[in-house]
C-alpha cells in the first residue's frame, strides 16, 4: 500500500473529513458530524410545524375535538422526525466513505483503501428504521459503492484493531463471539491486503504434464429488484488469479424450484467468460472445470458444451458442489480427517473438506464437520482427480490464513459477489478481481 499525505478534501475542511485511512478518532468525529447535522434539522423542522400547527388551529374551529386532532398530528411528526433524519445520516454513511476514495484516487492510486467504521457509525447503521435499513449489509453496501474507483477496498471493524471494543460492537450488532487472538488477527488481515495489493500468497501445486486448467464457479442471487440473475463468480487460473463476470437472469424449475439458465444464456455466460480469461492471461485454458452449486439441466449442459465447441476448448467438466447429509464416523473420538474422499459410484462422492487435522492432532471446529457433496455430471478424468482440485481449492480463500476451508473458492466467491452484486445497479461500474468482494 502506498502512504498518501494527508490533503485537504474538496468539500469541507479537514476538521470537517478526516481521511479513511485515518485512526478511529478521526472517523469518530466525522460519524459525530452525520448524526449532528440531522439534529438541527429535526429542531428546526419540528419550531415550523409548532408553529404552523398553532396558525391553522387559531384560523380554523376552536373546538377541543378539532384541537385533539391538530396536536396527535403534530406529536405523530415530532415522533418520526428522528426517523427521518436517522434514514438521512444511514444514506450518507457509505457516501462519505465513497467520497474521500475518490478524493484519494484522484491524487494517487493506491494499492488498497482501508475504511474503518467507527462504532457511532455501526450504532447509526444498525439501529436504523425504515427502507433503508442496511444492518448486515453494511459491508456488502459499502464495497458495491466503491466500486466506481479502481481500487480494492479493505474493511476494518473496530474490534479488529482494538480488542475493548468488541463487547459493545457485538452488541450493536447482535453477533456474539470472541475476537480472535493478535498473531491471527494479523495473518488474516495481512493476507487479505497482500492479495487485494496484488500479490499471490500461495498457489495450486500443477503437474507440468496436467492440461492447462481453469475454474468457473456458479451462483445464483436476488438482486436489488428482487428478480432472479446469476453470477459467474470467478475463473480461476491454478495461481489463483481470476475474472468476475456477471450473467444475466435465470429461471425457476417448475419441478424443485431450483435455478437454472436456458441454453442460449448458459452459452453466452461461459463465452463471456472465456473472453474475459483470454483479455486476462492472453491465451485460452485447454480444461475448464465448472463448479456449480445446484444441479446442471440439459439446457444448461448443451450451452456450456456449445461454448466450449466455439471457443476451441479441448475439454469441459460439469461438477455439481454441494452439501451433503451423509456422516461417517471413526473409531476415534474425532471426526474424519480432513481430505478423507469416498467415492459413492462413478458419479457421486463425499469429501471432507473440514476434519480432524494431523498437525493439529485435533479437530480445529466447533461443530461435526459436514461433507461436501460431488456429483460429475460430465467428467473426462477419474472421481479422484476432482476431489483433490476440490480440497486444493478451498485453500484459496486469501480472507484468513487458515490451513483449510470448508468450500472451494469457486462456490464460495460466487455467494460472497453475489451478496455484493445485488446492490450493484445494471448499468454502474463493475469490478473485475475478487479482490473487490471479498
Amino acid at each position: 500500500m502506498r502512504q498518501q499525505p494527508h490533503a485537504r478534501s474538496r468539500s469541507g475542511s479537514w476538521e470537517q473529513r478526516k481521511r479513511l485511512t485515518a485512526p478511529s478518532i478521526g472517523l469518530r468525529g466525522a460519524a459525530t458530524q452525520w448524526r449532528a447535522a440531522p439534529t438541527r434539522d429535526s429542531r428546526t423542522s419540528s419550531r415550523r410545524f409548532r408553529g404552523s400547527s398553532a396558525a391553522r388551529a387559531s384560523t380554523q374551529s376552536s373546538s377541543s375535538t378539532h384541537a385533539s386532532s391538530v396536536r396527535s398530528r403534530r406529536a405523530s411528526c415530532e415522533r418520526s422526525e428522528p426517523q427521518r433524519n436517522e434514514r438521512r445520516a444511514l444514506s450518507r454513511w457509505p457516501a462519505c466513505f465513497v467520497e474521500e476514495i475518490a478524493s484519494i484516487v484522484e491524487k494517487a492510486v493506491p494499492h488498497v483503501v482501508i475504511c474503518v467504521p467507527p462504532l457511532e457509525a455501526l450504532q447509526i447503521a444498525f439501529t436504523g428504521e425504515g427502507k433503508e435499513k442496511w444492518p448486515a449489509q453494511l459491508h456488502d453496501v459499502l464495497k458495491a459503492r466503491a466500486m466506481a474507483h479502481p481500487v480494492p477496498m479493505q474493511y476494518v471493524l473496530p474490534s479488529t484493531y482494538d480488542p475493548s471494543k468488541s463487547r459493545k460492537q457485538n452488541a450493536i450488532t447482535k453477533r456474539q463471539g470472541q475476537p480472535q487472538d493478535e498473531a491471527t488477527r494479523a495473518w488474516n488481515l495481512h493476507t487479505a491486503l497482500y492479495y487485494k495489493a496484488g500479490g499471490y500468497p500461495w498457489a495450486l501445486v500443477r503437474d507440468p504434464g496436467d492440461l492447462q486448467t481453469c475454474f468457473i464457479g456458479i451462483s445464483f442471487y436476488w438482486d436489488g429488484q428482487e428478480k432472479l440473475a446469476t453470477s459467474l463468480a470467478q475463473v480461476f487460473n491454478e495461481r489463483g488469479e481470476g475474472v468476475i463476470v456477471r450473467g444475466g437472469a435465470a429461471k425457476l424449475s417448475a419441478e424443485d424450484k431450483q435455478p437454472y439458465l436456458v441454453r442460449d444464456d448458459a452459452e453466452n455466460l461461459l463465452r463471456e467468460a472465456l473472453a474475459q480469461y483470454r483479455k486476462e492471461h492472453r491465451h485460452l485454458p485447454a480444461r475448464v472445470v465448472i463448479h456449480k452449486t445446484s444441479r446442471f439441466t440439459d439446457s444448461e449442459k448443451d450451452g456450456f458444451e456449445a461454448a466450449a465447441d466455439a471457443d476451441g476448448v479441448d475439454m469441459i467438466e460439469l461438477v455439481a458442489v454441494g452439501r451433503s447429509a451423509t456422516r461417517f464416523f471413526t473409531p476415534r473420538a474425532a471426526p474424519p480427517f480432513r481430505g478423507t474422499h469416498v467415492v459413492l459410484d462413478e458419479r457421486s462422492q463425499i469429501l471432507y473438506t473440514t476434519g480432524s487435522v494431523p498437525f493439529y492432532e485435533t479437530y480445529p471446529g466447533p461443530y461435526v464437520p459436514q461433507p461436501l457433496g460431488i456429483t460429475l455430471e460430465s467428467s473426462q478424468l477419474a472421481a479422484r482427480r476432482h476431489g483433490l482440485e476440490i480440497l486444493a481449492l478451498t485453500k484459496l480463500d486469501w480472507n484468513h490464513s487458515r490451513l483449510e476451508g470448508h468450500d472451494p473458492i469457486t462456490t464460495l466467491a460466487a455467494r460472497s459477489i453475489g451478496s455484493i452484486l445485488r446492490h450493484v445497479g445494471p448499468n454502474d461500474p463493475l469490478g473485475n478481481r475478487y479482490a473487490f468482494y471479498m
